[in-house]
C-alpha cells in the first residue's frame, strides 16, 4: 500500500464512524501488506463485514462472546474472503506500470541533461588545461612552428596584444574556478 492514502484519513472526508472503519481498513492494509490499493468496493466489502461482526457482538455477553470472539481470533471465522475484480488489480498494475514509465523518462532527460553538462565541462576543462599549461610553458599549442619571441624583443604593441590575451586567459581560467 502506498503511503498517500493516510492523506485521506481526516475528519473532513469521513463521519466519526467512517473515520473509524478507515484507519482500521488502512491497518489491516500495513499489518498484511497488501500489494493493492484500497478502492471504494474494497472499502465497501470490508466496512460492511466490520459492521456485520459488530452487529452479532452487540447482541452477545458472556460466554456467548467469549465463543464468538475466539472464533473470530483462530476458528473458520479468523480468514475474510473477499472478492476483488480481475480488472480492477489490471487497473491498478497498468496504472503502476505508467506511472513507472514516465518516472523511467524522467530519470533518462535527467540523465541526458546531465551528461550533455558533463561533456560541455570536459571540453571547458580541456581548453582552460590548455590555457593553464600555455601559462605555465609560456609556449602556445597552435603556434604553427613559429618561435615565440622574448618579451624584451616584442615591440610595444605585441606585448600589449601578449599581455591582454594572456590577461583574457586568465580571467577565463577563474572564471571556470569559481564556478566549481
Amino acid at each position: 500500500m502506498s503511503g498517500d492514502k493516510s492523506a485521506y484519513v481526516s475528519a473532513e472526508y469521513f463521519t466519526a464512524t467512517e473515520l473509524l472503519y478507515e484507519r482500521v481498513i488502512i491497518k489491516l492494509f500495513q499489518q498484511y501488506d497488501l500489494p493493492i490499493q484500497i478502492t471504494d468496493p474494497i472499502r465497501h466489502a470490508i466496512r460492511s463485514k466490520l459492521w456485520r461482526m459488530g452487529k452479532a457482538l452487540s447482541k452477545l455477553g458472556g460466554i456467548q462472546r467469549k465463543k464468538l470472539l475466539a472464533r473470530w481470533k483462530d476458528g473458520p471465522d479468523s480468514t475474510w474472503k473477499f472478492e476483488v475484480l480481475e480488472t480492477e488489480v489490471n487497473l491498478q498494475v497498468l496504472k503502476r506500470k505508467r506511472n513507472a514509465e514516465t518516472q523511467l523518462n524522467t530519470e533518462l532527460t535527467k540523465r541526458r541533461r546531465l551528461e550533455k553538462e558533463v561533456k560541455k565541462l570536459e571540453k571547458t576543462t580541456k581548453e582552460q588545461s590548455k590555457a593553464i599549461a600555455q601559462l605555465r610553458t609560456g609556449h602556445s599549442s597552435n603556434m604553427r612552428g613559429l618561435s615565440l619571441k622574448s618579451w624584451p624583443q616584442c615591440s610595444r604593441q605585441q606585448q600589449y596584444n601578449r599581455q591582454q590575451r594572456l590577461a583574457a586567459k586568465v580571467q577565463g581560467a577563474l572564471s571556470f574556478c569559481e564556478d566549481e
